[in-house]
């Protein structure tokens, strides 16, 4: 069980902060109020908060805590500029720190609040109550790991780090980032799906674990050894061997019947949204690439010279089809790309996956490649385009998660 901790956030350090308070705060551990509006600065090493009456030194850290948890909140102005934080309201605790001459600003927020905020950020006009309950359960686990500083800094590849990856991690570290506070456009079912869902989180082997998600899977999901097996979307893929080319070519140009090859993607804008992704390529896209041009690529990006190219071949394959390991022929070498140069090279085809056959063009006056793939993004976990046709088809958060993350049950944790 979770203890319950505080998740902090810094929020942004300056020589002189503004900070407005809405509604009533505690000043330490006394039970002294101040409101209002206070410039905030640093001089002969204390901290001062001065606002039209007063001055209030300290020499030591300062904790604010709001009178009333639900209608407290604090908004903050750099002197010299804005940030992503600023102007915003943030609830919870505010812990002021200094840092030689500037002023660090720090919020302390619990898990559910903390959740609230990033789901509403993330899904603001997103109205399947299912689909967000299932991601509110996402979120708190990782803003659990978060809170109790047990994860480790990890550097995702290339690929991950995509725009068809990274608008769906959700890995503790990254979330201090996509974390700004009170939305300004309020969806109130996501507060709901939170509320709903209160201390639920997903468990495995009697331990919590980060959930990874994909745009779309393309209708099978990757194994990932000792925390995900594979998952097909329709019953028809469930004994098709996809690390075998033959097998996965005819798979990709079925189509697959499945919850991510969803008619109505307009419906769906709000996973990408601002992001420039066309959600009508999810579940199956094409790329053509002249041979000149990928030629190119392996020069100028990996100082790989075949000489005049002759073919390419897939080697290796996930469960999902994932492509593992390419060669790449040439009169006068042959390389195999694997790993982090594969993931190079998949991000300068602009390949919205790692699941893809290539065919050959190699007799006509420009000879070009031509990719056809399945899904977007890494194909592990929660697929949210079938997660939300789930959703829309009137399926429960328990039936979208015990269908994409079989193995894991859901626990109250506090």
């Amino acid at each position: 069980m979770f203890t319950k901790q505080n998740i902090k956030v810094k929020l942004f350090d300056g020589s002189k902060i503004t900070l407005k308070m809405k509604g009533d705060y505690f000043i330490g551990e006394s039970q002294r109020r101040i409101s209002g509006k206070w410039d905030i600065y640093i001089s002969d090493d204390k901290i001062f908060l001065e606002d039209e009456i007063e001055i209030v030194m300290s020499s030591s850290d300062v904790y604010l805590s709001p009178v009333n948890k639900e209608m407290g909140g604090c908004v903050f102005e750099l002197d010299q500029g804005d940030s992503k934080y600023s102007k915003h309201l943030f609830k919870g605790i505010i812990l002021l720190k200094r840092e030689g001459e500037d002023v660090v600003v720090v919020n302390e927020v619990d898990v559910e609040s903390f959740v609230a905020s990033i789901l509403c950020n993330r899904f603001p006009n997103n109205t399947q109550i299912e689909y967000l309950k299932v991601q509110a359960v996402a979120l708190r686990n990782s803003s659990i790991i978060l809170a109790i500083n047990q994860y480790s800094e990890r550097n995702g590849s290339v690929f991950e780090e995509s725009d068809y990856c990274k608008i769906l991690n959700l890995r503790p570290q990254h979330l201090i980032k996509k974390y700004t506070g009170v939305s300004k456009v309020c969806n109130q079912l996501a507060h709901d799906a939170v509320k709903e869902t209160e201390g639920l989180a997903l468990v495995s082997h009697d331990s919590l674990s980060y959930i990874p998600q994909t745009l779309c899977c393309g209708g099978v999901t990757e194994q990932v050894t000792g925390l995900l097996d594979r998952v097909c979307d329709s019953v028809q893929n469930n004994n098709i061997d996809l690390s075998n080319n033959d097998n996965i070519e005819q798979w990709v140009f079925s189509g697959s019947d499945s919850y991510c090859k969803h008619e109505d993607i307009a419906a769906m804008d709000d996973l990408v949204a601002g992001s420039g992704i066309d959600l009508s390529q999810a579940h199956r896209w094409k790329r053509n690439v002249e041979v000149v041009y990928f030629n190119s690529l392996l020069r100028n990006n990996f100082d790989i010279n075949v000489g005049n190219f002759k073919g390419v071949e897939i080697t290796e394959r996930g469960t999902s089809g994932a492509v593992k390991s390419i060669s790449v022929f040439g009169d006068a070498d042959e390389v195999v790309l694997k790993e982090g140069d594969l993931d190079r090279l998949i991000v300068l085809l602009d390949l919205p996956s790692r699941s893809f056959v290539v065919e050959e063009n190699l007799e006509e006056e420009e000879a070009t490649l031509e990719i056809n793939g399945a899904g977007m993004g890494t194909a592990e976990g929660i697929c949210n385009v079938g997660a939300m046709a789930m959703s829309v088809q009137g399926k429960s958060m328990k039936d979208i998660l015990d269908h994409y993350l079989p193995g894991f049950i859901l626990e109250k944790q506090y």
